[in-house]
């Protein structure tokens, strides 16, 4: 039996992460998810020169990444913002948001808040239209 892959449902998922840090961690991981769901991700960091630029930043300047891709509205695009300071769980903080891990899936792999996220979109994204 051939395993199939998943889908988000969405051509491409832009992350944004809080730090350089934790960029170089998440481009680490997510060629894993691009091949799991079949999905073109990139990863932005929502601060320049240390200078913070909260949610609102950081979606502007996924907007502006997408403005780059060809065909965009034809295209299900996804903006997942995880940028914000861990105070909750500062042991967590270096790792980012998108991957606190949350446990063990039946195949024995770590699934993390990403995961969830990943699997809540693609519901959405069977309902809406392109653009």
């Amino acid at each position: 039996m051939v395993a199939m892959k998943k889908s988000t449902g969405f051509n491409n998922v832009v992350i944004s992460v809080g730090t350089s840090g934790q960029k170089r961690i998440a481009e680490s991981v997510l060629p894993y998810y691009e091949k799991r769901y079949n999905t073109a991700f990139s990863v932005i960091v929502d601060g320049d020169a240390g200078k913070r630029i909260g949610s609102g930043g950081a979606l502007l300047k996924a907007l502006n990444h997408y403005s780059s891709i060809e065909d965009i509205d034809r295209q299900k695009n996804l903006v997942i913002l995880t940028g914000g300071i861990s105070k909750r769980v500062p042991g967590f903080s270096v790792r980012g948001k998108a991957f606190v891990p949350l446990g063990l899936s039946d195949d024995g792999r770590e699934i993390c808040v990403l995961d969830l996220i990943l699997e809540n979109a693609n519901a959405l994204a069977r309902r809406m239209d392109a653009g």
